[in-house]
């Protein structure tokens, strides 16, 4: 069994979860990441139902699954001297 502390600084639940994970995770030497997904993505399905909304999206104004990929790659093999656990993927153009 793991015994983990909640780190200074940490005050929403989710934020807890995530920095429990991963310290469970880095005391196995393991990686854990929290990833947001913030917007559409323009894939198939999304495509195929909602195909005029993303239009009136324009370019830039959804997620594109290659991008996304990309960014969990980079996710993945980042660097120990320069290291996150949370991502927060958004498209461009993004309306507040």
């Amino acid at each position: 069994m793991l015994c983990v502390q909640c780190p200074e600084g940490v005050g929403d639940g989710v934020g807890f979860q995530r920095a429990v994970i991963a310290q469970r995770f880095q005391i196995l030497t393991k990686a854990a990441a929290h990833v947001i997904i913030d917007g559409i993505v323009n894939g198939d399905i999304v495509r195929s139902r909602y195909g005029q909304y993303l239009e009136s999206l324009g370019d830039d104004g959804a997620l594109e699954p290659d991008a996304i990929a990309e960014a969990f790659w980079a996710l993945h093999t980042q660097h120990r001297s320069a290291w996150t656990h949370e991502l927060d993927l958004r498209p461009f153009k993004e309306s507040w």
